[in-house]
């Protein structure tokens, strides 16, 4: 089986998509969507792979960069090179005991040493061939998190209690994103799916000027946008600002409570406009925000499993299972906490407006009837 056949039987045997959502998310698998920003594109597998020169690296490497602000002083009168900086010594001392001495006690060790660790979330891996990567790819959606030496919210690994991984198919919809990691080429497998390692990541959204927006780069801070535009070819990319709107709405994927599934925004969130569901840039953190069937907004997950994926899977289970809500309602299956759930006589469950549309109580002793219908307690 290929990547695709697996991802698509394990979201249709566990990830509690309705009928209908399921048939889409296969469609959309099989026949996924590719804006024309990208026809000029090389792409293989949906992936366009760029090797980055070894003598290029000093330009984009953000380490390098934020040592040369960080240490300007330093920088700029000590004829330290990237080369240097590479190997981690500078005329034959360790660069931090260079640093130390050239600052003398204006800065503590322990100040410097932050900065050091500072500088090293955002520096190239050394001596590794590596590549930048664009990829349309849902297989690299779908593990965008999974088997890396990082934790996240979206890793199919994660025993949060929210289970925010359970909306990952939901990405499938999205038609203004794309992804763009770096790798060295490692492999990664989850339950057979094969893709590359990340190095780091970032998700790129197309706005309605067709500019691509980065997003938030995990979970190291080494790409950029001139490494992107300079490498990939695209000429119109840029960081998210409160000024962005999607290009395309959201044609949201549901769960069987009738909830729609979508991953955590980061730096964007969701408005509708018109009745459609676009996403927005935001300075704020962002969220878990989606809609129900009819379009009432909810701000959380639905779920409480603190299992993963692979759990569920060796369980013969699906997600639902582990729903917050205990009920669902008889007419529309929208999900229902105890305190939002109403009976009728025969135990059925429904939501107020449901229940409202087909029952009402006796006014006298309270008993569950059907609408104009009359009660015994009036006879006694």
């Amino acid at each position: 089986m290929n990547n695709n056949q697996i991802i698509s039987s394990i979201v249709e045997k566990h990830f509690s998509l309705n009928e209908e959502s399921v048939l889409r998310f296969k469609e959309l698998l099989e026949n996924p969507f590719k804006d024309p920003i990208y026809n000029n594109l090389d792409l293989i597998d949906g992936r366009l792979k760029i090797k980055i020169p070894t003598d290029a690296l000093e330009k984009y490497d953000n380490g390098w960069i934020s040592f040369k602000v960080i240490y300007k002083d330093f920088y700029e009168n000590s004829g330290i090179t990237y080369n240097n900086f590479i190997s981690g010594l500078f005329k034959n001392k360790k660069i931090l005991k260079s640093i130390k001495y050239f600052y003398g006690d204006k800065v503590e060790l322990d100040t410097i040493i932050k900065f050091n660790q500072s500088i090293s979330e955002k520096r190239f891996p050394i001596g590794k061939e590596l590549q930048i990567v664009l990829s349309l790819n849902f297989a690299d959606w779908f593990l965008c998190s999974t088997a890396e030496s990082w934790t996240s919210c979206l890793d199919l690994k994660s025993s949060h209690q929210s289970a925010f991984w359970a909306s990952l198919p939901g990405l499938i919809i999205d038609k203004n994103r794309a992804l763009v990691y770096i790798t060295d080429g490692t492999k990664k497998e989850f339950c057979g799916i094969t893709t590359d390692k990340f190095i780091t990541r970032s998700w790129i959204l197309l706005d309605q000027q067709n500019v691509l927006n980065t997003v938030k780069e995990y979970p190291l801070k080494m790409l950029g946008t001139d490494i992107i535009k300079d490498k990939l070819k695209l000429n119109e990319i840029k960081s998210i600002d409160n000024d962005f709107t999607s290009k395309y709405p959201l044609d949201f994927l549901f769960n069987k409570r009738n909830y729609s599934i979508f991953p955590y925004l980061d730096n964007s969130k969701l408005k509708t406009i018109f009745n459609k569901h676009y996403i927005l840039g935001t300075d704020t953190h962002g969220g878990v925000y989606g809609v129900d069937i009819y379009g009432t907004p909810y701000d959380d997950s639905p779920y409480n499993c603190e299992f993963g994926l692979e759990a569920i899977i060796e369980q013969e289970k699906e997600i639902d299972c582990y729903c917050g809500e205990q009920y669902s309602c008889q007419d529309c299956g929208i999900g229902l906490t105890e305190d939002y759930v109403f009976f009728d006589y025969n135990g059925n469950e429904y939501c107020e407006d449901c229940f409202d549309a087909k029952f009402e109580y006796c006014e006298y002793c309270g008993k569950v009837l059907d609408l104009d219908g009359s009660c015994d307690c009036k006879n006694s």
